[in-house]
């Protein structure tokens, strides 16, 4: 169960992770935010919690989810800690 953080050009950030960790991730995400949204589109998903917007890519059997403000960077920083202690 490798969790890490990646910084993108954008300023935005990416939680990567295994496609195996994925149940784990959900479960850890709505104890932590609550209720997860989900809306399905051809190359991503989007999705929210805790009042935040993330795009949840899984290409290659790589997924990651991408904040999509200052917030949602907060957020998955402390789930990167979470899941990696």
């Amino acid at each position: 169960m490798v969790f890490r953080i990646l910084e993108l050009d954008t300023g935005n950030i990416s939680l990567e992770f295994c496609e195996a960790d994925i149940a784990h991730l959900r479960a850890t995400v709505q104890d932590a935010y609550g209720e997860i949204r989900s809306k399905p589109h051809i190359m991503h998903d989007n999705i929210s919690f805790g009042g935040c917007e993330f795009l949840f890519y899984n290409e290659w059997d790589d997924p990651c989810l991408i904040s999509q403000c200052s917030k949602g960077q907060d957020m998955l920083r402390s789930l990167a800690h979470l899941l990696s202690s």
